[in-house]
């Protein structure tokens, strides 16, 4: 798939994610975004580096204001069931990686599985 994304700059969707993480923040909740992973096995060269680009921005932006990111690994290819959902087998691999993250279990308050 050559897929076309869209600018932060020029988005809805990213306005209304960063309007939301304001909102959260004020009412005091602790936030930690994870980010993707979306299927770069269907994806064209060009429209994998794009999407690597977004993500980077994303993250970056994250970073900036101090909101905890995790961005687990790609999953393989039989793993999901199109561009953007992990089969079952997927689900379960994604949730050990988070458990595994010390992004996340930190963010959870415990130690992670690697750490211990």
């Amino acid at each position: 798939q050559d897929y076309r994304w869209v600018a932060p700059g020029e988005s809805v969707q990213w306005r209304a994610f960063r309007r939301l993480v304001g909102l959260l923040r004020h009412r005091g909740n602790d936030l930690l975004v994870i980010v993707g992973p979306i299927n770069r096995h269907m994806m064209t060269e060009s429209a994998a580096t794009a999407y690597a680009a977004l993500e980077q921005t994303c993250r970056d932006w994250l970073k900036t204001e101090g909101i905890p990111a995790v961005c687990p690994p790609l999953l393989p290819s039989e793993q999901y069931c199109d561009a953007s959902h992990p089969s079952g087998e997927g689900y379960r691999w994604e949730a050990e990686q988070l458990l595994a993250d010390p992004i996340f279990s930190g963010w959870l308050g415990r130690p992670s599985r690697s750490r211990q």
